[in-house]
């Protein structure tokens, strides 16, 4: 959740009880201030201990960027707004209850539906990925490569699934992110810099170890086991939640 003051901008990340803002003083002069206690319960008190952490003079106001608005700037006027994700969602953030929604609004098995199509398409796939060239091309030859060390069913899913973002000509990093040998306190801190994403976290090179989704720097979906399974709910969310999402995401599904 994005937040500007003045010049000063926050993303807040709600851990347990207490909360993280990301805070911008200037384009290259950004802090973390951490609030043990979670993000308070009145606006008028945010603001008294942003003023006291920053030594910061004369009046200003509190702005969060309002998904019912596209994303667009709107003042704060309820902490209730930028508070914990799945605290305004208490409902919708386990594997069954997302695919009992999305079969309720659709009466389409999700799992089923998505993991069959994808594997039923998957050899004209991956031949349209082997004749791309150009820059793309060069993106996605990687990852055919991989498939002589692992061709397991999985993997196959994840490299058609990142194979024609590169294909769209689109940023996989827009839905995707990977991450290295990194620590659970680390990979938990960088959650903060994500607005939607499914997150990937390997040991070492090759052995996936964790696929989660973060939502508005939540941790929202901590064991999806895989890459294509992440998608398959995360399409779930977006369903019963009625997201709006950026054109790059929306482009993928």
């Amino acid at each position: 959740m994005l937040i500007v003051c003045d010049k000063l901008a926050f993303i807040v990340k709600a851990m347990s009880q207490s909360a993280k803002l990301r805070v911008i003083l200037e384009d290259h002069d950004i802090r973390k201030l951490t609030l043990p206690l979670g993000i308070p319960s009145t606006v008028e008190e945010l603001v008294s201990n942003v003023q006291d952490t920053f030594s910061l003079k004369g009046d200003f106001c509190l702005q969060y960027k309002d998904p019912d608005f596209d994303g667009q700037f709107v003042t704060l006027t309820t902490t209730e707004d930028v508070k914990d994700f799945k605290d305004r969602w208490p409902a919708l953030f386990s594997e069954s209850q997302i695919k009992d929604e999305f079969m309720r609004i659709t009466t389409v098995n999700l799992e089923r539906t998505f993991m069959t199509n994808l594997d039923a398409h998957m050899p004209k796939l991956l031949d349209l990925l082997k004749g791309k060239g150009g820059s793309a091309g060069t993106k996605i030859r990687p990852l055919l490569d991989s498939l002589a060390k692992n061709n397991d069913l999985d993997h196959r899913r994840d490299l058609v699934i990142r194979g024609l973002i590169s294909y769209l000509g689109e940023n996989g990093e827009d839905l995707l992110k990977d991450y290295q040998d990194m620590n659970e306190d680390d990979l938990s801190d960088s959650y903060i810099n994500h607005v939607l994403k499914i997150i990937v976290r390997r040991q070492r090179v090759g052995v996936l170890t964790h696929v989660s989704i973060v939502i508005e720097g939540t941790e929202v979906l901590a064991d999806c086991k895989t890459v294509a399974k992440a998608c398959t709910l995360l399409m779930g969310l977006m369903y019963a939640l009625h997201f709006k999402l950026s054109i790059q995401i929306e482009v993928h599904f």
